[in-house]
């Protein structure tokens, strides 16, 4: 076989154990042995994305007909695969090969050719390479007089391109859809291959490991298709893992710090969530969101005093996003936020893109009045990964789908134009959209939130406590119909209260006595200094970001300045006092060597 052509020999891969069964396959397997069993048309062309596990569904038929597993429906065959990329190198010599290859395959009956990515063959017919024109038309006669037999793969828009109008390959190819497989078949077809991937990467894979590759390639890479996808990260994984476990420990050996002989590596969720984030342009931090929910909610309940209805709703929703269809390419979630000016929603959606995503730079702002499709299309495509996974400049091609990991607030909805909205909403239904560029984006890891001060007019807390969800069906009434049919949550922001900024500041005096305790340094505020803290905080004109700003500089910052400058020995005290109308600050060493209690004042 060796001088007839470029072949890759299946069935003796198969037999020297160089290739694995085709792992949940049983039904695909079965319906193309049955078609390659017959007299006449016994040609199979298995068509299915990329990933699916075509090429692997053919070298598992070469292994079950090894072991004799195909007795009693096609037997004695025998499988080889034509190697394109050695018989087109050499055009000089293919003239006498391709004739010596065709003549073995016709002699050879029991021989199945397996050609992958057939339309690329046929395409060669309009080729100006004489050289492809001939391979093309050679395998073409062949197939369409019945003389060899031939499984083939294709994908749908390949198919569709370049076969679908071929009436003879369609009178001499049995069509195969190969579909993706389930999560739980991919599942059992990663615990089959485990023992494989173990010895090659010389690491340990537990099972939890396995249940981590199938749910967040499931979620995370959707234009990617089971159980390629899951394949894929399971092995960068371990790649990735082993050789971080063997440059940490080639270090220490260096430095005579452990020692030289390696143990194996043990893969980790945390190593997947690495290689996740970097295949799916998804954040760490989103893929770390189920570990972390007390956290955000305690953080998030501690920032937003007086808004815990709203902090509720939200901490519901995502916790849903979890949950979601796999195949969905909407959004994570899309909020409304409605409450009056400065009462914290900017400063939530901030804080939602640091705890979900990572950072605050991934809050991406649009001003609705001064909204354009080009200025949304340009940030969002712009838009580089923080992690540095992404380098700036990369150019993305046509096929790319970037799905940034972002959070995207429209900032202002009231003042938007009708066509803004005619252009939103078919993206945040679909959650795709393609520029004038053919550029693919897609909103699958994005959050979003609209934002308006409409419907919060005059209401009070009195108003609102009790009447939470008709306040909302009243927000939602004055929506546009099909705008608030895209919208998951409406979440309502009350106005702030002299009571709660007073707690803000106490929280802020809090905060910086926690930070300076483990040196033994306390922090008394004065009556007076707090009220004069309370009452600089203007609600009314300032946001919260603004005023939580002002108060690191007027407090924060000069404590810290302070300790800097004088470096206090332990068991001082800090006394901020005010004195005509402006804050000072005090050393007073009041006990000696006896640690401030968390209470001192």
């Amino acid at each position: 076989m060796e001088e007839v052509g470029p072949f890759n020999d299946l069935t003796n891969l198969a037999e020297i154990g160089e290739l694995e069964p085709a792992y949940c396959r049983d039904v695909e397997i079965l319906s193309t042995l049955e078609i390659l069993a017959r007299q006449e048309a016994k040609n199979v062309l298995l068509i299915g994305q990329k990933g699916v596990g075509k090429t692997r569904l053919v070298r598992g038929i070469a292994v079950a007909g090894v072991r004799g597993e195909t007795v009693g429906l096609l037997e004695d065959f025998h499988i080889v695969e034509l190697d394109m990329g050695t018989l087109l190198v050499g055009a000089e010599s293919l003239k006498d090969r391709l004739p010596r290859l065709f003549h073995f395959l016709r002699k050879e009956r029991s021989t199945i050719l397996f050609v992958d990515n057939i339309h690329q063959i046929f395409d060669m017919e309009n080729s100006t390479d004489l050289s492809k024109m001939m391979l093309a038309s050679m395998l073409r006669n062949a197939l369409f007089r019945g003389e060899i037999s031939c499984i083939a793969t294709t994908t749908p828009e390949a198919f569709d391109e370049f076969l679908i109008d071929n009436k003879k390959f369609r009178e001499h190819f049995e069509l195969l859809e190969i579909q993706p497989m389930t999560s739980d078949s991919t599942r059992k077809t990663l615990g089959k291959l485990r023992s494989q991937l173990e010895d090659h990467h010389k690491i340990e894979i537990p099972d939890d490991c396995l249940d981590a590759v199938v749910d967040y390639s499931d979620r995370f890479m959707p234009e990617k298709y089971f159980p390629g996808k899951a394949i894929e990260l399971l092995d960068r994984a371990c790649a990735k893992s082993n050789f971080e476990s063997l440059t940490s420990a080639k270090a220490k050996s260096l430095t005579g710090e452990g020692e030289t002989k390696t143990k194996h590596a043990r893969l980790s969720t945390r190593d997947i969530q690495v290689v996740v984030a970097e295949l799916a342009d998804v954040s760490q931090a989103r893929l770390m969101l189920p570990d972390k929910w007390t956290h955000i909610e305690k953080r998030l309940r501690g920032l937003f005093i007086g808004q815990s209805f709203a902090i509720s709703e939200i901490l519901r929703t995502l916790k849903k996003m979890d949950t979601r269809r796999s195949d969905s390419m909407r959004p994570e979630a899309v909020f409304l936020f409605s409450g009056p000016r400065n009462s914290g929603k900017t400063l939530l959606a901030s804080e939602l893109a640091r705890l979900c995503h990572g950072s605050d730079e991934r809050l991406l702002r649009f001003k609705m009045k001064d909204f354009s499709p080009n200025q949304f299309a340009e940030t969002l495509f712009s838009f580089q990964d923080i992690s540095g996974v992404r380098k700036a400049g990369q150019i993305r091609t046509r096929s790319t789908v970037h799905s940034p990991s972002v959070v995207i607030l429209f900032e202002a909805i009231e003042k938007a134009k009708p066509e803004t909205f005619d252009f939103l909403l078919p993206i945040i239904q679909k959650g795709v959209y393609q520029d004038d560029l053919g550029r693919d984006l897609s909103l699958r890891n994005t959050m979003v939130i609209f934002a308006t001060k409409e419907g919060a007019e005059g209401v009070t807390r009195e108003k609102f406590d009790g009447f939470e969800r008709e306040f909302i069906e009243g927000i939602r009434k004055n929506l546009r119909t099909e705008f608030a049919e895209e919208i998951d949550t409406i979440v309502p922001f009350m106005p702030l209260s002299k009571e709660h900024v007073d707690e803000m500041v106490r929280k802020k005096v809090k905060q910086l006595r926690k930070e300076f305790k483990p040196q033994n340094i306390g922090i008394a505020v004065h009556q007076e200094a707090y009220q004069y803290l309370s009452d600089s905080m203007d609600i009314n004109s300032k946001g919260l970001t603004a005023l939580f700003a002002n108060l690191d500089d007027v407090l924060l910052e000069p404590v810290r300045k302070m300790v800097k400058d004088t470096r206090p020995k332990s068991g001082t005290v800090i006394c901020v006092l005010l004195k005509q109308n402006e804050l000072t600050f005090r050393p007073v060493q009041r006990v000696r060597n006896r640690k401030i209690s968390k209470g001192s004042d």
